[in-house]
């Protein structure tokens, strides 16, 4: 059976973004105490947090907020996507700092070019 990189991409993404969650878990955390929640959010919700971004960044004036939900994706930690998910309490009413990682496979670097 042949597999082509363009149709495992997303499935692939998913994956990744599943064994980083789960490898966050043995993070070293601050004192010992385990305070870290992750979740992999994908189709409808990672949809519910980009409109969530559009309109902080409306309400904020902040645009980088716009410019990361305008289907861009990136390689680092974004606070943007992770405040959008924290105003959207997609992690539960007790967490007050969420960071998104998102994870992109394509083939152009996701770190240039960027608007």
């Amino acid at each position: 059976m042949i597999y082509n990189e363009r149709d495992l991409r997303q499935a692939q993404a998913l994956d990744i973004a599943q064994k980083m969650c789960v490898a966050a878990r043995t993070a070293p955390k601050g004192k010992g105490v385990d305070i870290v929640e992750c979740a992999v959010a994908d189709g409808d919700e990672q949809e519910r947090i980009a409109c969530a971004m559009e309109a902080i960044g409306e309400e904020c004036g902040h645009k980088f907020f716009l410019r990361d939900a305008d289907y861009r994706v990136d390689t680092r930690i974004m606070f943007s996507a992770g405040v959008a998910a924290e105003h959207l309490g997609l992690l539960g009413e007790d967490v007050g700092q969420v960071y998104a990682i998102p994870v992109s496979i394509s083939s152009k670097s996701p770190l240039f070019d960027r608007g």
